[in-house]
């Protein structure tokens, strides 16, 4: 029979393997984004256990950060914060300097820039809401969506709310310059998508019918005019549209067929039919061949997710939003932290900060992507695992990638190629999440993502096993000392 003394002994040292393991287990458990968003200045990140996070534009991130402060861009943040007073989230969109969450009872939340009515809570704040506030007026949305100084409102019977700027007609039956309050657009049937673009909206409705209104002078709303709309009205020619996006100057849609189609300006090619100039009606989006999982389009840029994973981006890409370049310091068969990179997979320096794209191209480096979002400079991918890439623009730190940078205005800051932005546990006990600043790995051929995207939320198999062996443990020594109190 074991002495009192060998029992105490053997009792501590159990206590200490299980701690050790509980802390594994802890440090293993990682958050992971259910929902991306790149908006002009800033990117939300919605996370699986309902909390939003941002980076980017201070104004735009509420928790009165911009308080007291003359010069908002010292506030900027380049690495991403929670927002304070949300949870239960289910959606989240971003727009010029102000932010909209939905959350799972249907209710509405704004913070930020309120200059032109955008947050739709009276303007009784003034011009800046700095926390999350209800959105009046609303109950039961189903998707929300912004763009500029403009929100716009699905709600689960398929009516159609619109806010904020009224400069060209947005506001359908709207005489004022702003609308401070969702009010509802008339003359729709019943819509299930809807997309905010910059100063004009488009919704489809049940039988796949597109429709359009506000601002039209390079064509976006597809009727094969110039003419701006006050009431919704028809979009071109096309029936079967599956999915819809809006830009600066354009719009893009997915039809059942697979194919994807575009209108509007095309300053930058970002129409994806190999020209420059404007169409007043929809064409179709050259060299996209396969499955097309989710589409997004920026402010003069756009993104798909293909079904196998890899992503394909066209149109502006003066800041790099384009994502098709290579980390400064890659050299040919250099090692770059995790991986070997091999630059004769992907093109030149030189290339990578042309002006333009006019046809889709591949975005090197990236596999496993399971969602996409265009900004108006930048854009945003996740992969399966919750690993985040940006690139583009960093002017306001929307990248959250560059601890070390200073961003802020007029400061030209661009990553040209993906760059992770990595999530942990670290966002359950501080107010920033970990940054590692780490490059996609390029092989030969076959792009491949770095060994080291471990931001899968959910127990690994180590993780598991851990679990079953402090299990097994808790249970031997609980029937150890029943055993030996017995005797």
């Amino acid at each position: 029979m074991r002495t009192v003394n060998q029992t105490k002994k053997l009792f501590c040292v159990s206590l200490a393997l299980i701690t050790f393991i509980i802390m594994a287990i802890n440090q293993g458990y990682a958050v992971k984004p259910i929902s991306i968003n790149a908006g002009a200045w800033n990117t939300l990140i919605l996370i699986d256990d309902g909390t939003v996070w941002g980076m980017g534009y201070s104004e735009a991130l509420g928790n009165n950060i911009c308080i007291n402060n003359s010069d908002i861009f010292s506030s900027v943040k380049s690495i991403p914060i929670k927002i304070g007073g949300l949870n239960n989230v289910t959606s989240i969109t971003t727009g010029a300097g102000f932010c909209i969450a939905l959350k799972n009872d249907g209710s509405l939340w704004a913070w930020g820039l309120d200059n032109n009515g955008q947050i739709g809570v009276g303007g009784i704040y003034g011009d800046y809401v700095n926390s999350p506030i209800r959105v009046s007026g609303l109950d039961n949305v189903i998707a929300v969506d912004a763009y500029g100084d403009n929100a716009l409102a699905l709600c689960d019977n398929g009516s159609v709310w619109i806010w904020g700027s009224n400069q060209h007609g947005q506001i359908p039956n709207w005489n004022e310059k702003a609308r401070n309050i969702p009010l509802y657009v008339q003359g729709l049937p019943k819509i299930k998508k809807i997309a905010m673009g910059d100063s004009f909206a488009i919704a489809l409705d049940e039988n796949g019918i597109l429709w359009g209104w506000g601002y039209n002078a390079a064509g976006e709303l597809g009727d094969g005019t110039r003419k701006d709309r006050n009431i919704p009205s028809i979009v071109g020619n096309l029936a079967n549209v599956k999915d819809i996006d809006a830009g600066s100057s354009h719009i893009i849609l997915l039809k059942d067929d697979g194919t994807v189609w575009t209108c509007g300006g095309n300053t930058f090619g970002q129409l994806g039919n190999g020209k420059l100039e404007d169409s007043l009606t929809p064409v179709e989006v050259n060299g996209l061949i396969g499955n097309i999982a989710m589409l997004s389009a920026g402010g003069y840029h756009n993104i798909v997710l293909m079904a196998d994973g890899t992503v394909w981006t066209w149109g502006n890409n003066k800041y790099g939003q384009l994502g098709i370049g290579v980390p400064e310091n890659q050299n040919t068969s250099s090692t770059i932290l995790a991986g070997t990179v091999n630059i004769n997979s992907a093109p030149p320096n030189d290339y990578l900060l042309d002006d333009y794209r006019s046809i889709p191209v591949q975005v090197p480096g990236l596999i496993n992507i399971n969602m996409v979002s265009a900004g108006e400079l930048h854009t945003v991918t996740t992969t399966d695992n919750g690993t985040i890439w940006t690139w583009g623009s960093n002017s306001y730190g929307q990248l959250g990638d560059m601890p070390n940078d200073t961003p802020g205005r007029g400061k030209p800051s661009i990553k040209n190629y993906p760059f992770k932005v990595q999530l942990n546990s670290s966002v359950n006990t501080s107010n920033s999440m970990l940054s590692n600043n780490t490059y996609p790995v390029m092989t030969s051929g076959n792009a491949s993502i770095s060994p080291t995207d471990n931001n899968n939320k959910g127990l690994s198999l180590m993780q598991l096993l851990s679990a079953i062996i402090l299990l097994v443990i808790v249970i031997g020594i609980a029937g150890y000392y029943f055993i030996y109190r017995k005797k």
